[in-house]
């Protein structure tokens, strides 16, 4: 190898390869510098090259740097190992990391390689990060930024509209993977929780105003609500892990849906609003979607429905007389177990469901060693049986009434 020295060039030897290098260790011939093209300079370690600096001041790392890269100035880039996998700086605080793609002239960017490709940009004090779908080689990339952090600390998802701590946009979102989900693959029996909290400053200390937690194991999973009122944080509410939301309790015993728990002798437990002056509050269905009941309301008061519609019955006659009935019911004074409220005026579910069965609901058996489900009256369904009596009362009366007059007395 021919090295020349002198007082104008320095050194001066051979361009060399990754296995013969320029600069070497003499015991060491293929590890050292070479000089593979005009104006670039690269290291090499046991006869491979493994770092490379471009006559455009990109360098590459395991892989030469792509000649596609823009040619700017402000632009300096390492391609790590691949191409278009690489770490590059775009001016002044715009430090960015890309992968399977160049930046190219004209501002665009292009596949380096056919596949999906990736982009993250520090600029302005925002963390910017970008995806793109598969392309072909070649081809102008469509980022799209898909997470944004801000300089205030925010975090955007799917938008770059970001108006609170943490904003995800799912729009779009057509399939259940598609939303937002929040996990814990903690298996154990004691499983984990996951808290979504709202802190506030109170007596100069940190605390806790309200928040959502999912919590449980095994078998005992639930969500909870919990909210403060008058400095006091309490569980207002959880849905548990058979699907019955609790308002007010932690369970309720015979709740298969829903149940609310008031303790207030001055406010409702449940407050029904309908912003219009009449309307429907509430509708019963069955599990075919048949309404079977209803709620309605005017300015004027409140209306509960049952179906009645012609066109849901058949076998329609007049009825008969229902004397006998009336005469058969039991009319009872009592008082009550739980409070000694008496009642001048009733009946016993168990002796009307003898006389009357379509106004009572049966309950547990009557030697039945705890009662949960007790007997139910329905007194409206009586109504009916009245106003046939009533009608034969008044056909009686008119009848006699017509006697009397014929008589002349």
């Amino acid at each position: 190898m021919t090295v020349i020295i002198d007082g104008t060039n320095g050194v001066q030897s051979v361009s060399g390869s990754a296995t013969l290098a320029s600069i070497t260790n003499i015991n060491d011939t293929n590890t050292g510098i070479f000089f593979p093209a005009s104006e670039t300079i690269a290291l090499a370690t046991s006869g491979s090259e493994r770092l490379r600096v471009d006559s455009a001041g990109n360098m590459g790392l395991g892989v030469t740097p792509s000649a596609s890269w823009r040619t700017d100035a402000t632009l300096a880039v390492l391609e790590v190992k691949s191409a278009g996998s690489a770490i590059w700086n775009a001016g002044a605080r715009n430090f960015n990391f890309s992968n399977n793609s160049y930046w190219v002239t004209g501002g665009s960017f292009q596949y380096a390689s056919t596949g999906a490709a990736a982009w993250y940009q520090q600029t302005g004090g925002e963390h910017r990060f970008y995806n793109a779908a598969s392309g072909t080689a070649g081809d102008t990339i469509s980022f799209t930024q898909a997470m944004t952090l801000d300089a205030s600390g925010n975090l955007g998802v799917g938008t770059t509209t970001i108006n609170y701590r943490v904003v995800a946009d799912c729009a779009g979102a057509g399939n259940n993977d598609n939303g937002i989900a929040v996990r814990n693959d903690n298996n154990s029996a004691y499983g984990g929780s996951y808290n979504f909290e709202h802190k506030v400053t109170s007596g100069g200390s940190v605390v806790r105003a309200s928040y959502i937690s999912s919590e449980g194991g095994s078998g005992t999973s639930f969500l909870r609500f919990a909210t403060t009122n008058a400095s006091t944080l309490a569980e207002r509410a959880r849905i548990t892990g058979g699907g019955v939301l609790c308002v007010g309790a932690t369970s309720f015993t015979d709740a298969g849906i829903a149940g609310f728990r008031g303790d207030s002798t001055t406010v409702a437990t449940v407050e029904i609003q309908n912003e219009s002056s009449t309307g429907t509050m509430l509708t019963f269905r069955t599990n075919g979607e048949s309404q079977v009941g209803s709620v309605s309301f005017t300015s004027g008061g409140v209306t509960y429905n049952t179906t009645s519609d012609v066109r849901l019955k058949k076998n329609i006659v007049d009825a008969q007389d229902s004397g006998a009935d009336i005469d058969a019911l039991q009319v009872r004074s009592f008082d009550w177990e739980s409070n000694d409220l008496h009642v001048k005026y009733g009946f016993v579910a168990q002796e009307l469901f003898t006389v009357v069965p379509e106004a009572v609901t049966p309950g547990d058996a009557d030697d039945a060693e705890e009662l949960k489900n007790p007997w139910g009256v329905d007194y409206s369904k009586l109504v009916p049986m009245l106003v046939k009596e009533i009608q034969s009362l008044r056909a009686r009366s008119s009848a006699l009434e017509a006697k009397v007059a014929a008589a002349g007395l």
